[in-house]
């Protein structure tokens, strides 16, 4: 596994070696646009580029209070440089249907792994097991 987003050089790498790269906090329109170097770069150095999986790891805050969202909300806000209704797109939180969504859209932009952060305590375990009731079975049979 190669994580990153170096678009020349790293993307490359991925292209001809990986058989997994990671991205981290990146919305559904950032890893389309990666995902879619990958495959230039593949095109390049020969290989299928579908043969490499791509992950993305996310911040998860499912189904909690406004208590626990918002910093953690900040915190990503503030690695992406961006705002914090930005940041929302950039992890999983809310409710079920705005979860769905979000995963339908990182599906449908070419990500074939997910990897959620553990981030306590703005993240509590009853997130992760209310996840794997609520939003994993929507997928399971996909």
């Amino acid at each position: 596994m190669i994580g990153g987003h170096g678009e020349k050089t790293l993307l490359k790498i991925v292209a001809k070696h990986a058989d997994m790269w990671n991205m981290t906090n990146a919305d559904a329109d950032e890893m389309k646009r990666l995902i879619g170097v990958i495959e230039r770069h593949g095109d390049t150095v020969g290989r299928n580029t579908d043969e490499i999986e791509k992950t993305l790891m996310l911040s998860m805050c499912y189904r909690a209070p406004k208590e626990r969202e918002e910093p953690l909300t900040q915190i990503i806000a503030m690695m992406a440089q961006s705002t914090p209704d930005k940041a929302r797109e950039r992890m999983i939180i809310g409710s079920k249907q705005e979860c769905v969504d979000k995963i339908e859209r990182y599906i449908k932009a070419g990500v074939t792994h997910f990897i959620f952060m553990y981030i306590p305590p703005m993240t509590a375990e009853e997130d992760f097991q209310a996840f794997a009731e609520d939003i994993i079975p929507e997928f399971r049979s996909r």
